[in-house]
């Protein structure tokens, strides 16, 4: 995907993630310890993740304001699959992977995805 113009979507969240990433790609963006360890995830490895889930969500046909499930745990992935989602214009829907099934089905039928 593309990146943000230096001005464009100012003041979103998007923008100021652009702007960390620009002025400090190799500073640690997420700190992740779900392994058991820590794991330090910079802005340029995070915005690469976030390029790549956005491409493979636009390859697999999905459209800017289509709504995708998201069950993941707590890693540093999420964060990359939520705003890659959000840069390829997908509506990213979170849920909490230990929810019963039928409150999982509820809630992707209700948010239409």
């Amino acid at each position: 995907m593309n990146d943000l113009h230096e001005h464009e979507g100012e003041g979103q969240l998007g923008w100021f993630f652009w702007r960390a990433r620009a002025t400090y790609p190799h500073k640690t963006a997420v700190i992740d310890v779900s392994q058991g360890y820590e794991r330090r995830i910079t802005f340029a490895a995070l915005d690469a993740a976030m390029n790549r889930v956005a491409n493979l969500l636009v390859s697999a046909g999905l459209k800017p304001g289509d709504r995708m499930g998201l069950g993941m745990s707590n890693r540093w992935e999420f964060f990359a699959a939520m705003f890659g989602a959000m840069r390829a214009g997908v509506v990213p829907v979170p849920m909490n992977i230990k929810q019963a099934p039928d409150v999982l089905a509820y809630i992707l039928a209700d948010a239409g995805a």
